[in-house]
């Protein structure tokens, strides 16, 4: 199973969705589930759905730590998305939660990706 785990280094400015599109794309992932990360970014964006479709937007330009992530990358309608629920933490030890939407490495940020066979999704 370990052929299907994989550690991926990103370095500092580095785009996120960019680089783990390159990363799925190269490594023939077609759905892989994000089961970590360690590191900060900046320069991100990130939404948040609240009551009754209101969305909140929030942009950040200084480095975060990246406390918490999940997510997946997929194949689907032709190109790789990537979908990455992050929370990171304020200077008040406070963490913010969203859903990222953009984001650039600030040092270093290290990525856990499993890969998933197509075959083993099972849909209810």
């Amino acid at each position: 199973m370990s052929g299907n785990i994989f550690v991926l280094k990103l370095k500092d400015d580095m785009d996120v969705f960019e680089e783990l599109g390159k990363f799925a794309e190269k490594e023939n992932i077609k759905y892989g589930v994000v089961l970590g990360a360690v590191g900060k970014l900046k320069d991100f964006e990130f939404v948040a759905f609240r009551e009754r479709g209101v969305i909140e937007k929030r942009s950040l330009k200084e480095p975060h730590e990246l406390n918490s992530v999940s997510g997946k990358i997929q194949f689907l309608g032709g190109k790789y998305t990537t979908h990455l629920n992050v929370a990171v933490g304020e200077k008040s030890f406070k963490s913010i939660n969203g859903q990222l939407v953009r984001g650039k490495v600030a040092g270093d940020l290290d990525f856990t990706i499993r890969k998933v066979a197509i075959d083993k999704i099972i849909e209810a």
